[in-house]
């Protein structure tokens, strides 16, 4: 592992240096070539002293700040012994030695996934529900386990604390599924996949379902993680835009450049849930990422010019490792709307939800959609998401 100081390139030199592989300290390094700027982690295979690199992103998306961030956390693997681009030991299926077990093959997993998922509360929940929840499987050769084995780690916590159980049974699948990957397990079935599992587990009540959101208080750090990414494509500028908005997946996703006008976005009734015509007004972050060339009739598209599908606004939070749907963040601006003491028909109109509580009330408010006085609150809501201060509300 390199030694000596630590952060020492400055942001200005991340910029300007010249061609060359430049040390911030710590193994991190910034590799300059001719039309490139990266960042690269240097570190030494625990159990054999073999130098290695690993890249960790262009250095003009990862500022210096994540890129060192994201060292820290391939340092603490190393220093625990495990290569953050190791390849898992060789198999032991068929009794030649000791068998891999479970949580071996869960190491394997975090090690290779870990660095790219940027929040480090989803990291911690990986670890704890793994070490809380299916200890049972911990200790178990991995090319062992069966359906009965994940039924036992399960079924207390089905009925109980069923996100929590979903969560634990999907982490246990793709564990399973990287075993097969990489030779731990024959191929076939996966033991804790839903279709396999679910007739052994008892039947939970559905109550009403909800999007999963991400909470209030980790709005602002999960979506700049988005933001810093805004350049790389075209799911991460719609996401955010989607975040900064209130908007639907499905709005941002048709959004055409005919539903730009000079202060505010306005989506036709017809493209709309209600029927309505929908109005935003834009923020200074929402103009940023509408600067774009109009290269299609949709402000965002995919292949051929066509709008964007619904799995690419959601790949991005699987990139990021975000447990939250795209809808999701809706309710993130709701609940920041009502805990700022913003009121609710502002909170509502920002939704395109329907205002009245009555049909005489409709009557009155068929065509107010309070435009001009959702701007400060949309503006103290993107304020909110960047981490820069909010001025007291006075709605």
């Amino acid at each position: 592992m390199a030694r000596g100081p630590i952060h020492k390139l400055s942001s200005g030199c991340v910029k300007t240096s010249g061609p060359g592989f430049h040390a911030d300290g710590g193994g991190l390094y910034l590799s300059v070539k001719p039309g490139s700027r990266s960042w690269a982690f240097r570190y030494s295979e625990p159990g054999t002293g073999r130098r290695r690199e690993m890249g960790l992103g262009n250095a003009d998306s990862l500022p210096v700040a994540a890129a060192r961030e994201r060292a820290a956390d391939l340092r603490g693997l190393v220093a625990q012994g495990i290569d953050p681009l190791g390849k898992p030991e060789a198999p032991t299926m068929h009794g030649a030695g000791r068998a891999t077990t479970f949580g071996q093959v869960f190491d394997y997993y975090f090690a290779a996934n870990a660095p790219s998922w940027r929040n480090p509360k989803h990291r911690q929940q990986w670890q704890n529900t793994i070490g809380t929840y299916a200890k049972g499987i911990i200790k178990r050769p991995v090319a062992e386990i069966t359906t009965a084995d994940i039924l036992a780690c399960l079924t207390p916590i089905w009925t109980a604390k069923p996100e929590t159980a979903r969560r634990v049974r999907g982490r246990i699948e793709m564990v399973l599924d990287y075993a097969v990957a990489h030779g731990h397990r024959e191929p076939g079935p996966n033991p804790a996949s839903l279709s396999v599992i679910r007739q052994g587990l008892p039947r939970v009540k559905q109550a009403k379902t909800h999007f999963a959101a991400v909470g209030i208080e980790d709005a602002p750090a999960t979506f700049r993680a988005i933001w810093e990414r805004r350049n790389d494509g075209q799911g991460a500028a719609a996401l955010a835009l989607l975040i900064l908005g209130g908007f639907r997946p499905g709005e941002v996703r048709g959004l055409r450049w005919s539903d730009l006008q000079a202060d505010r976005i306005e989506i036709p009734g017809l493209r709309m849930k209600a029927g309505r015509r929908h109005r935003v007004p834009l923020t200074g972050p929402m103009s940023a990422l509408l600067d774009r060339e109009k290269l299609a009739e949709t402000v965002f598209f995919g292949n051929g010019g066509k709008p964007l599908s619904d799995a690419t606004l959601s790949a991005v939070h699987k990139r990021l490792g975000i447990e939250a749907t795209c809808h999701g963040w809706r309710s993130t601006f709701r609940q920041w709307a009502a805990h700022s003491g913003w009121s609710r028909d502002l909170a509502e109109s920002a939704l395109a939800h329907t205002l009245a509580r009555n049909d005489v009330e409709a009557a009155y408010l068929r065509d107010a959609d309070l435009l001009d006085a959702r701007r400060p609150m949309m503006d103290a809501w993107a304020r909110h998401l960047l981490g820069e201060p909010v001025s007291d509300n006075t709605s």
